[in-house]
C-alpha cells in the first residue's frame, strides 16, 4: 500500500525551497519508522518551470536540483515523492502577466493570494482558452521530464485557491467566493460550459501531458468539494477521465456524525471525531470499481482543524475502524495528512499499525496490542479505558465548518478576556494568523453558543477522566512516548475549557453590555487556573501551540504568562 505523509517542518508557501535541509536522510529515515513510503511537495508550475512562451515564469527553477537530490535520497529507502500541484493556478487580478496573455484570463474572485494569503482581487486562468490547455500539457510532461524519479502528481481542482473559472464558483447558489449576491459566472466562455467538463479536460490534459513522457506515473485526482461541480458520485465527471488517473477519495467528508444528542452533523471536512467511511467515499468507491479505477483514500491522521494546534487527537479506537475499513475494502493506498497535523505521535504509528498485517482482526485485542507496543510497562486496560474516554468526550465535539474555520479552539487560551462590550470584530480564520476579534457569531451556526458551551463543558468532564486514568498510567511508566501524549493529552483538555470561557463570556456579553461583576470574576478565576495549567504544559512540549498550516505558534508561553498576569490582576483587584 502507497502511504503518503509529509515532514512537519516543511512549508507550503514556498515548498521547495529549503526541501533539501528538511528531507535529509534523518528525516527521512524517520517516516519510514513511522510508517510511510510517500511524501508529497507543493509545486507550482509558472514557479519552477521555465517557458519560453511566458518568459516571466521559473524564477524558482533553480530548486529543481534540490527536488532531485530528495528524490535520488528518498528512492535508497523505497520512498516516492510526489508532486502536490492545483493548476492552472490563478494569479491577482493586477498581476502584468495578464496584459500580455489576456486571453488566457477568466473569472475574477475575492480570494486569498496563494502565496501570501492575504485578500486580493484573482482573476482564474481559463481552461476555455487552448493556451491554457496546451500550457497544462506542456507543464506536465515538461515537469515528468525535469524530475525523471518523480512518484506522482497529486492535484486538487476545486476549492483552495482560485484556479479555473469554477473554481469557487457555487453552483447551487450561483455566487462566486467572497461575494454575498448571486450573479451569473464571470468568464463568458465557461458560463456555457458545466464544471465538470471544465475538471475533466484540466485532469485529461495533465494526464496527455504526463503520457508523452511516462504513462506509468500515476495522476491521482483529489474529489474535494466535487459536489460543488456535480452530484455525488460524479459519474459523468469520473467517466470521462483518461486511463493512469487515479481516484483520490476523501474519506471522511459527505458522511453524518452522530452524537449524544439530537442534533447530528455533515461531515465536511477531516474528521478523528468521526471513523467514517462517508456514504460519499462508499459511493465513489463503487463508481470507481464499475469504472476500473484505482482508489486512494485521503484523510488526516494526527490532528485535524478540531483542534489543529496540538500535537495529535489521540482517538485510536477510530483510528483502528479507519484502517479497518481500508483494509476490508482493500484501497491502494492513502494521503494521510493535508499541511498540518504532521508531528510524530501515536496516531501515526498506531494508523500503520493497525494496516499491517501484524494487528489483529479482533478489535479489543488490536488496542490491546497497541498499548503493550507502545507502552511495555503499563497497564494497558488503563490505557484502552483512557482512549475510550477520549472517544466519548469527542463524540460531543460541535462539528460544523464555522465551528472548525472560526471558532477560536486553536488559540482562546492566550485570548484576552475584559469586561468591556463587544466589539463586533471577527475572531478571523482559524488556520492564519488574523487579527482577533471577540464575536463568535461566524462560528455558532448550525450549534448555538449555550449548546457549544453545553458540550464543550461535558466534553471536559470526561475527557479529565481520560486524563486522570492516563496519569495512573504514567506513574509506572516513564517512557518518551507516554510522557508526548500526556503533554498532548493535558493541551487538549486545556484548549477546551479555554473555548468554553471564551463562549461563556461571550454569550455573557451579549445578553447585556455591562458583564456583572460577580459573574466575571468566577470566569476570569477559572481561565486563570487553565492558563496557569498550560504553562508548564506549553513549556515542556515545544509541538503544543504550533500550526503547521501558516508556520506560526498561535499560543506561545509568553503569550499564555502574560496573560496570567493580567488575570492575577484582575482577580486581586
Amino acid at each position: 500500500m502507497e502511504k503518503i505523509f509529509r515532514a512537519p517542518d516543511a512549508h507550503f508557501i514556498e515548498d521547495t525551497k529549503n526541501i533539501d535541509d528538511i528531507y535529509n536522510e534523518a528525516r527521512l529515515e524517520s517516516l519510514v519508522s513511522l510508517g510511510f513510503n510517500g511524501i508529497w511537495v507543493r509545486l507550482v508550475f509558472r514557479r519552477l518551470l521555465k517557458n519560453p512562451n511566458y518568459p516571466e515564469f521559473g524564477d524558482q527553477a533553480e530548486d529543481l536540483d534540490k527536488i532531485n537530490n530528495v528524490i535520488a535520497m528518498a528512492a535508497k529507502q523505497k520512498i516516492k515523492v510526489y508532486a502536490y500541484i492545483q493548476e492552472p493556478l490563478g494569479l491577482p487580478e493586477k498581476d502584468e502577466f495578464w496584459k500580455k496573455h489576456p486571453n488566457m484570463g477568466g473569472a475574477t474572485y475575492k480570494h486569498q493570494d496563494p502565496f501570501t494569503y492575504k485578500p486580493e482581487r484573482m482573476k482564474a486562468m481559463c481552461v476555455s482558452s487552448p493556451e491554457v490547455r496546451k500550457y497544462l500539457k506542456e507543464s506536465s510532461a515538461q515537469l515528468l521530464t525535469a524530475l525523471p524519479g518523480l512518484g506522482g502528481i497529486i492535484t486538487i481542482t476545486a476549492s483552495e485557491f482560485i484556479s479555473h473559472c469554477y473554481s469557487k464558483y457555487y453552483i447551487k447558489t450561483q455566487s462566486h467566493h467572497g461575494d454575498s449576491k448571486s450573479a451569473p459566472l464571470r468568464c463568458v466562455r465557461c458560463a456555457k460550459r458545466k464544471p465538470a467538463e471544465i475538471v475533466v479536460e484540466i485532469l485529461n490534459n495533465l494526464r496527455e501531458g504526463m503520457d508523452v513522457v511516462d504513462t506509468r506515473t500515476p495522476l491521482l485526482a483529489w474529489n474535494w468539494s466535487w459536489h460543488m461541480y456535480e452530484d455525488d458520485p460524479q459519474s459523468e465527471l469520473i467517466g470521462k477521465l483518461l486511463p493512469g488517473i487515479v481516484l483520490l477519495i476523501d474519506f471522511e467528508r459527505g458522511g453524518e456524525k452522530t452524537n449524544g444528542s439530537n442534533k447530528n452533523t455533515i461531515v465536511e471536512e477531516y474528521s478523528l471525531s468521526y471513523a467514517g467511511p462517508s456514504e460519499r467515499f462508499l459511493k465513489s468507491y463503487k463508481l470507481c470499481g464499475e469504472k476500473g479505477k484505482k482508489i486512494y483514500a485521503k484523510l488526516q491522521i494526527g490532528t485535524t482543524h478540531e483542534i489543529a494546534t496540538v500535537a495529535n487527537l489521540p482517538l485510536i479506537g477510530n483510528l483502528y475502524e479507519k484502517a479497518k475499513a481500508m483494509k476490508d475494502l482493500k484501497i491502494d493506498g492513502f494521503l494521510g495528512c493535508w499541511n498540518f497535523g504532521l508531528e510524530p505521535s501515536l496516531n501515526l504509528r498506531a494508523f500503520n499499525y493497525f494496516l499491517s498485517n501484524e494487528c489483529s482482526p479482533d478489535k479489543t485485542t488490536a488496542m490491546r496490542d497497541l498499548a503493550l507496543l507502545e507502552f511495555p510497562q503499563t497497564e494497558p486496560s488503563l490505557i484502552i479505558s483512557a482512549w475510550d474516554f477520549f472517544e466519548k468526550a469527542f463524540d460531543l465535539y460541535p462539528f460544523s465548518v464555522s465551528f472548525l474555520y472560526f471558532s477560536p479552539i486553536n488559540y482562546s487560551l492566550i485570548l484576552p478576556f475584559t469586561q468591556d462590550p463587544l466589539s463586533g470584530n471577527k475572531m478571523g480564520r482559524s488556520w492564519v494568523m488574523d487579527d482577533r476579534g471577540d464575536d463568535l457569531a461566524q462560528s455558532c451556526n448550525p450549534f448555538s453558543a449555550t449548546e457549544i458551551i453545553e458540550r464543550l463543558t461535558q466534553m471536559c468532564l470526561i475527557w479529565e477522566r481520560g486524563l486522570s486514568i492516563f496519569e495512573t498510567a504514567l506513574k509506572a511508566n516513564s517512557s518518551k512516548s507516554l510522557f508526548e501524549e500526556v503533554h498532548t493529552i493535558w493541551a487538549i483538555y486545556l484548549s477546551l475549557r479555554s473555548c468554553c470561557n471564551f463562549h461563556k463570556l461571550y454569550l455573557l456579553k451579549k445578553e447585556s453590555p455591562h458583564v456583572k461583576a460577580s459573574e466575571f470574576r468566577e470566569l476570569i478565576k477559572d481561565e486563570l487556573k487553565v492558563v496557569t495549567e498550560a504553562i508548564p504544559v506549553y513549556s515542556a512540549d515545544s509541538r503544543q501551540g504550533f500550526h503547521q498550516e501558516c508556520s506560526e505558534y498561535m499560543i506561545t508561553v509568553k503569550a499564555l504568562t502574560d496573560k496570567k498576569r493580567t488575570l492575577e490582576g484582575m482577580v486581586n483587584a
